[in-house]
């Protein structure tokens, strides 16, 4: 039951960061609460998918992308083209992210690195630290994607309040592995 409300979780979180990024870079056509009700509805068939269907790394990439690209063409006012490539650009760095900390958790842990999904604890973490970091990125690209968009004034507690948090995140995981409490 923890996983699948963890799946549900990360596509929430993947939702709330397409709405900032789009944000970012366009105009939105509908008002926010409509864009993230809407998109909502729309971004949890992929943790539908990942519940009742095979979860793999490519079905997800996919899920992804079009679901990146239909949020920002339905919700946002943006030519084609320029959906195609930031659909392509947010999954991929979503995807790089999560790759290598999957990666790092399993070699840090020990965990074959297909099996961090059957363990609840290893799966929160990982979702945590890169959501985190995909959400860094993601906000440091909508910051450069729009070179006469001026409208980005974003402080730098901003960005740091992310790396603290992933900091303060491993740091109580290696606690928990380590220590008797």
């Amino acid at each position: 039951m923890l996983i699948n409300l963890l799946f549900i979780f990360t596509f929430f979180v993947e939702l709330l960061i397409s709405t900032l990024f789009f944000s970012s870079v366009s105009e939105r056509k509908t008002s926010l609460p409509i864009t993230i009700i809407s998109g909502t509805l729309f971004f949890e068939i992929g943790a539908l998918i990942n519940i009742f269907a095979v979860s793999t790394v490519w079905l997800n990439v996919l899920f992804s992308f079009v679901a990146n690209l239909t949020f920002s063409l339905c919700f946002f006012k943006i030519k084609k083209v320029r959906a195609v490539f930031y659909s392509l650009l947010l999954v991929a760095v979503s995807t790089i992210i999560e790759l290598i900390t999957i990666f790092v958790i399993s070699s840090l842990t020990e965990t074959y690195i297909t099996n961090y999904e059957s363990e609840p604890i290893i799966l929160t973490v990982e979702i945590i630290i890169s959501k985190i970091l995909y959400f860094l990125i993601a906000m440091l690209l909508a910051r450069f994607a729009d070179k006469n968009n001026q409208t980005i004034k974003t402080p730098i507690t901003f960005y740091i309040f992310p790396i603290i948090t992933s900091v303060a995140v491993i740091s109580f995981w290696y606690i928990s592995l380590n220590e008797i409490i």
